[in-house]
């Protein structure tokens, strides 16, 4: 007996939401001096951001969620340098989520930062 397939579709209005990750600034960060900032642009205004920091093997690390009114053009999402402290020196791995004002849900394609302790 076969088994079905499941296909991802559209919400019921045909609306799907998807965000990107523009740029990430600045890159190399050297988190004693600067926070991290991300350019995000997305098709819908949204409610909260959330960012998933990972190491080169995929091990969480760092896991923020931000709630904030953002427009749907472009967003800048600031992540604190006392997040990045106790990282050690080396590339990192990120995610952004996010969520509409009418509840959908999106992830950005995965990222990378260089982190550099002196």
């Amino acid at each position: 007996m076969p088994y079905p397939t499941f296909t991802a579709t559209a919400g019921a209005t045909g609306a799907v939401f998807k965000i990107t990750v523009n740029e990430v600034y600045p890159n190399p960060c050297d988190p004693r001096l600067y926070d991290l900032a991300f350019s995000v642009g997305a098709d819908k205004n949204i409610r909260s951001f959330g960012l998933k920091i990972f190491t080169a093997a995929f091990r969480l690390v760092r896991d923020i969620s931000v709630s904030t009114g953002a427009s749907s053009e472009k967003n800048t999402v600031t992540m604190d340098r006392g997040y990045l402290t106790g990282l050690a020196s080396g590339t990192y791995y990120y995610v952004m989520s996010a969520v509409s004002d009418d509840g959908y849900s999106a992830i950005s394609k995965p990222g990378c930062v260089l982190i550099l302790n002196r």
